[in-house]
């Protein structure tokens, strides 16, 4: 029995998706699916990779994700890539995607280039899946060299002017703001001392909960998420549109 995840950017009214899975069911014994999420902005390879992040530590060995991200730009880097690690495998276009999630030290390994359309992808990965997880068929499969790897680089935090500057990364469908302002840089900027995490001209926290549940209803709330990133809700609300902030906004930490 092998577990599949999809993390797509098609959408999730994208009729792409119930073909995907209707082959992956026809090809692979025993298959489950996880939709993981359709909803990923159109190419936006960061947040895909922040979603999948969430997802890898629940998976088992063996799992194979596949990310349909940025699919419109696959005749730029047409590799189709086979990445390999915590003990779980990743397939994608050599976008990018797989530097964000995988070290380099990590294995990749060339599936192919360029499998057409969306309705060729899938056949052709509905025929290859069953066969990873076996070492000679993995073995098969040519190295790709470092250097034809694209990397990128997550955005992250940054000091500067006396301040910290984060940006959110991803909202959900609560409207819940994910941002890129991790726990370590937090307490590197702070020092020990008292902060501020300003949100808009009127309204900012000075602490980091547990959870968002520790406020009451209404009140505007931070917490890490599993990543350890910060994470800013609105207990029962909507911090997105109460707060008046999108995805790609920024976010201050000041002393």
């Amino acid at each position: 029995m092998k577990l599949i995840s999809l993390t797509t950017d098609l959408g999730i009214n994208s009729p792409y998706i119930g073909v995907a899975k209707a082959k992956l069911y026809s090809q692979v014994n025993e298959a489950r699916i996880i939709d993981h999420s359709h909803a990923i902005e159109s190419g936006d390879i960061n947040e895909a990779s922040l979603l999948l992040k969430m997802l890898i530590g629940h998976c088992p060995a063996g799992t194979v994700h596949v990310l349909a991200v940025d699919f419109e730009d696959r005749l730029n880097h047409p590799q189709i890539i086979l990445g390999q690690g915590f003990g779980q495998y990743f397939i994608s276009y050599n976008s990018g995607i797989l530097s964000l999630l995988l070290s380099e030290a990590q294995s990749f390994r060339i599936l192919g280039t360029y499998f057409g359309d969306h309705n060729n992808m899938i056949s052709t990965l509905a025929t290859i899946i069953p066969q990873i997880g076996n070492k000679s068929f993995e073995d098969s499969l040519p190295i790709i060299q470092l250097e034809e790897l694209i990397v990128k680089r997550i955005a992250q935090s940054v000091m500067f002017d006396g301040r910290l500057t984060g940006i959110v990364s991803h909202v959900d469908d609560h409207g819940n703001l994910y941002t890129n302002i991790h726990k370590d840089d937090l307490e590197r900027f702070a020092a020990g001392s008292k902060f501020q995490l300003v949100l808009s001209r009127h309204e900012s926290l000075n602490r980091i909960h547990e959870h968002a549940g520790q406020v009451d209803p209404g009140d505007t709330v931070a917490y890490f998420s599993e990543l350890g990133t910060i994470v800013i809700a609105v207990y029962r609300g909507n911090a997105s549109k109460l707060l008046g902030i999108k995805k790609g906004g920024h976010l201050f930490v000041e002393k």
